[in-house]
């Protein structure tokens, strides 16, 4: 074979080659376009619809999987956040609409007290008034009898002395005829007098005594009706006083989802907290008949955290303890270290809580509808709160129910050293 057959043959093959790698290239080109062009149309659709898919595409390109899979990395961290913002807007809402009926329903009982006891005021005070009345018109008339009965006796002596001396000036005939006559209209008039006279004091001793009985029926009319006045107003009080307390309540938890709560942090000795947060609720566990079990080491626990957000804290779980739990007529504090942290649980036997709602017993309101009695119902605020505290302090608060069991609230702080309470 000539020489120029052997170059006509290697220059053949590169020319080959070349073509391949030129239909490659463009081949791959086209398919990447396609490709593109099919993500781009896809998450176009996914944008435009606002759907919950996940972009798909076939390809044997490393690159454009891997961009794939981050998209739908992103796609899916924007379904989570679409899911938190709805379930916010929504617990937003139900809190908002809670508020006005939470708020509503008591005042409305405070105010229809305070109209009872308006009207029933009102009602004491006509009786008293209506009885003042009867006394006052009493006075002017006993005052004219006793006018009548001095002008009565007035002309009868005059009468009397004037008929006396007519008398002695005639002879004993005249005498006797004036002495006859003077008489008998002096009967007469002793008689009209006495008559006259004794009507007016008996109808006085009557009306003394239907006075004296008017103002005793007022008397006791009055005091019935400030009695119950009385219990109204002890109702319209304690009323008032829930109203003040959800208030609180949400003013607290607005201020710390916010932020606008500052928690000076310092080290606590929990042990001595946790027997006062317990003796707080000695008068309600000993009245309920509650059995009250307190593990609390002899050798002081050290905590970092806030007195006061420590305190509410454990009231709110202990409240809850005692309302939920108070079918177990139990109700256990244990306190105890592990590890880097320091734990204080708060246990009760009541018909606990069911694994569906164990996720949702801190969100705002939750109330547990569908398992517990409207009558055991409190604001579902308590243990949001208590939850925000804790976070607020660096530590949580978590759940572990079993059903009819045991249910345990577990408050976690960070251990801490030393042997008094100092400020971080």
């Amino acid at each position: 074979m000539s020489r120029d057959v052997v170059l006509f043959l290697l220059l053949l093959v590169i020319g080959g080659l070349l073509a391949v790698i030129v239909y490659q290239r463009a081949a791959f080109r086209t398919g990447m376009r396609r490709a593109l062009a099919e993500v781009t149309e896809k998450l176009r659709g996914i944008v435009d619809g606002d759907t919950d898919e996940s972009v798909l595409v076939f390809t044997e390109s490393r690159e454009l999987s891997e961009l794939t899979g981050q998209i739908n990395r992103l796609l899916e961290a924007n379904r989570r956040r679409k899911a938190e913002f709805a379930r916010v807007e929504l617990a937003s809402r139900k809190m908002l609409s809670n508020i006005s009926h939470d708020i509503k329903t008591p005042m409305t009982v405070v105010l229809g007290y305070l109209e009872m006891m308006r009207l029933s005021g009102s009602t004491a005070l006509e009786v008293t008034e209506s009885a003042e009345m009867s006394k006052s018109a009493e006075m002017p008339k006993k005052t004219e009898e006793a006018e009548t009965t001095k002008t009565a006796e007035m002309p009868k002596k005059t009468e009397e002395a004037e008929t006396t001396k007519t008398a002695e000036m005639p002879k004993k005939t005249e005498e006797a005829e004036t002495a006859k006559t003077a008489g008998m209209p002096k009967k007469t008039e002793e008689a009209e007098t006495a008559k006259t006279a004794g009507m007016p004091k008996k109808t006085e001793e009557e009306e003394t005594t239907e006075m004296a009985g008017i103002q005793k029926t007022a008397g006791v009319k009055t005091t019935a009706q400030m009695t119950e006045m009385a219990k109204m107003a002890e109702k319209a009080e304690r009323k008032a006083r829930d109203v003040m307390q959800l208030v609180d309540e949400f003013f607290t938890l607005a201020k710390l989802e916010a932020g606008d709560m500052e928690l000076a942090l310092s080290v606590l000795e929990l042990n001595e907290i946790c027997r006062e947060s317990v003796l707080d609720f000695y008068e309600i566990l000993s009245r309920d008949g509650f059995s009250v079990e307190v593990e609390i080491p002899e050798t002081p626990l050290y905590g970092w955290g806030n007195r006061d957000g420590l305190r509410r804290i454990l009231s709110n779980l202990i409240s809850n303890a005692v309302r939920y739990g108070a079918e177990g007529k139990f109700l256990g504090i244990r306190l105890r270290g592990e590890g880097s942290s320091v734990r204080i649980d708060v246990i009760d036997r009541g018909p606990g809580i069911e694994r569906a709602y164990a996720g949702h017993v801190f969100d705002r309101l939750f109330t547990m509808e569908d398992s517990r009695s409207r009558q055991l119902q409190g604001n579902g605020l308590g243990l949001t709160i208590a939850k925000n505290l804790a976070l607020q302090m660096g530590g949580d608060v978590t759940l572990e129910s079993i059903p009819h069991r045991q249910t345990v609230f577990t408050v976690r702080l960070k251990k801490a050293g030393g042997s008094r309470e100092r400020n971080l």
